[in-house]
Order: structure tokens, then C-alpha cells, then sequence
């Protein structure tokens, strides 16, 4: 396999168990499984994400239960060919296609909810302060079309009316595919954090919290607000926040010890509970980028090896744990 360095969402996959229950602290029982491919994904038909050697290529064989819980297709970008571009694949690595064709820098593909549209962000370069417009294309690929300018990492709600996006890491915006307009969600007139960093939002399913990462308290730390109060809530220090349909359940990247670089902590924000996930993947590993699939029931993110830590560079892989079963 290439040693290409990718640009990526998510990467090759794993599936482990999980067993809890809402009044106690989580069982976790790992079983392992490891699909094709590497990139950074996400898929279409369930909210989740992953692939990077030219998928299908592998010797492994494929768990069918690992199919089972990843229906449908994948949603990834990946600089496998040295452009960083929107690609898509069935849960085996089969079935690979490019769906952009652009030569700048294409990442942070997301489906909308029908399944019928990709939302992406466009740049000219990796550097996450460079500046990025906001694209939408046919769930098959063809004519990417300009939604927004100077934005990036889209966010459809649960309707598929508006693109919530981050705007110059300093605010949320929320776009109305029907009329175009723009408006700011956050912070809006939430004074305290008028002279921070606001970056990665994501909005939970029932549009009642807003997720998002800022540097107030420190680099980085994990925040909430109440969508409709305007009230706002630390969950943690760390990254990445995604959340359960209802906005209760969030998980994060968070600094576990010195020796695991990264890990997966997760918080319900009704009881303030906190429990780790149990790590997996290459020892003293980074991961980033988790994301619920399949209606909350399946977590993926994306682990790379302790020498490498760069959401441009690095090569991860992807892993899935099934948070029912």
C-alpha cells in the first residue's frame, strides 16, 4: 500500500460493543472487525462515516455483520491521488467512486438527510485558517453548486432546510436553502464569547443544542448551548463534539493520559455523567472526529498511530463501535 499521505474525515473500521444503560455506568465489551480502506467519511444513508489504498484491494474478508451494521454508502474525502477530493463506497470498499472533480481542496463531506445532496467545504489550500466556500452536488456526483461563501464544515438540520456552518472560526451561521439568507446563530448577543474562537458546530437532531469547540477556558474546550434560551453550558475540555438526536448524549475527543494521546469521552448532560469509551485501535494512538450512525446506535471516528496527529497529514484509519448490541 502507498505511504500517500491523506486528507480525511474518518478511516478503515473496526466494530465494538458496547452494552449500557441510562442509570449506570457503561459495560464495555470490545469485539473487533476492520474493514478496507482508509479516508475520512461519512455515510450517506446513516449519519455516520470512513475509507485509503484503493479500496477493494485488501485480503481481508469482511465480516457480514460488519455490513449489517454499516448499510449503505460511504461519504469520504481522501487525497489518495494527490488531490483532495469527495469520493463514495458501499461499507465493503466496493463500489468506489469520485464524486468531485475540482482540483482545490475539497473536505468535510455531509449528507442531507434525503440522502439526495452532498454539502462539502472548497478551499485553496489545507490550512485550516485558509479561507473556504461551501458547495452542494448530487448524492452520484456531478455540478457542484456555491451555497455560501467564506464558511466551512456544514451541518444539514433535520429537515434538510438549512446548512448550519462555522464563518471565520469566530461564529455559527445558519443558511436557508429556500431563500438563501444567512443569519447568525451564535454567539449572536451571548457577550462572553464575542472574542473567541468558535469552530466544529454541530446541531443535534431535534435542532434543541448546538455543539460546537471554543479556546474559552483554554484550547480546546467542548460547549453547548440551549438553541432556543441562548443557554450556554460547558461539557469538557478536549474537540470534535458530536450528539445523539435529542442533544443529551455527547461525545468528544478529550487528552486520556500521557501514554493514549487521544481518546473518546462521552457526557449525558441531564445526569452530568462522564465515562470514557474504551480505547482501541493503534496503542497511544490519536483519534479524532467521532460521529453517530444508524439512529444514534453506532459511534465512528477515526484513530492514527501515536507519531502522527495532523487532520491533513496523518493517516488514519476508521473504526465503528456498536453502542447497542
Amino acid at each position: 500500500m502507498s505511504a500517500r499521505r491523506l486528507i480525511f474525515y474518518l478511516l478503515s473500521m473496526l466494530v465494538g460493543y458496547l452494552t449500557a444503560s441510562s442509570s449506570a455506568s457503561p459495560k464495555l465489551s470490545l469485539r473487533t472487525i476492520r474493514l478496507p480502506g482508509r479516508s475520512r467519511g461519512k455515510n450517506e444513508d446513516s449519519n455516520s462515516k470512513p475509507a485509503d489504498k484503493p479500496l477493494g484491494s485488501s485480503t481481508q474478508t469482511v465480516p457480514q455483520s460488519a455490513l449489517e451494521l454499516l448499510p449503505g454508502r460511504v461519504l469520504f474525502d481522501s487525497s489518495r491521488t494527490g488531490e483532495s477530493a469527495i469520493y463514495s463506497m458501499n461499507a465493503d470498499g466496493s463500489d468506489l467512486q469520485r464524486l468531485s472533480s475540482s482540483k482545490l481542496v475539497e473536505m468535510y463531506p455531509v449528507s442531507s438527510p434525503s440522502g439526495d445532496s452532498i454539502a462539502f467545504a472548497r478551499s485553496a489550500t489545507n490550512d485550516r485558517r485558509a479561507r473556504s466556500d461551501i458547495f452542494i452536488m448530487p448524492a452520484r456526483g456531478g455540478t457542484a453548486e456555491l451555497l455560501v461563501e467564506n464558511g466551512t464544515f456544514p451541518t444539514f438540520d433535520s429537515s434538510g432546510e438549512h446548512i448550519y456552518f462555522e464563518r471565520d472560526r469566530q461564529k455559527v451561521m445558519r443558511l436557508s436553502l429556500a431563500t438563501k439568507q444567512i443569519e447568525e446563530i451564535f454567539p449572536a448577543n451571548v457577550r462572553e464569547f464575542q472574542n473567541f474562537e468558535i469552530a466544529k458546530p454541530r446541531l443535534s437532531g431535534d435542532g434543541r443544542f448546538l455543539y460546537f469547540i471554543s479556546d474559552r477556558r483554554g484550547r480546546w474546550n467542548v460547549w453547548g448551548v440551549e438553541v432556543s434560551t441562548s443557554r450556554v453550558f460547558w461539557v469538557g475540555s478536549g474537540c470534535e463534539p458530536t450528539t445523539s438526536f435529542n442533544g443529551e448524549q455527547v461525545f468528544w475527543i478529550k487528552k486520556k493520559s500521557f501514554f493514549v494521546r487521544t481518546s473518546i469521552a462521552t457526557k449525558n448532560i441531564t445526569t452530568d455523567e462522564t465515562y470514557w469509551l474504551d480505547d482501541v485501535g493503534p496503542e497511544r494512538g490519536f483519534k479524532y472526529f467521532p460521529t453517530l450512525a444508524k439512529n444514534d446506535s453506532v459511534l465512528l471516528f477515526c484513530s492514527g498511530d501515536g507519531k502522527e496527529s495532523t487532520h491533513t497529514g496523518a493517516r488514519y484509519q476508521l473504526f465503528a463501535k456498536d453502542l447497542i448490541s
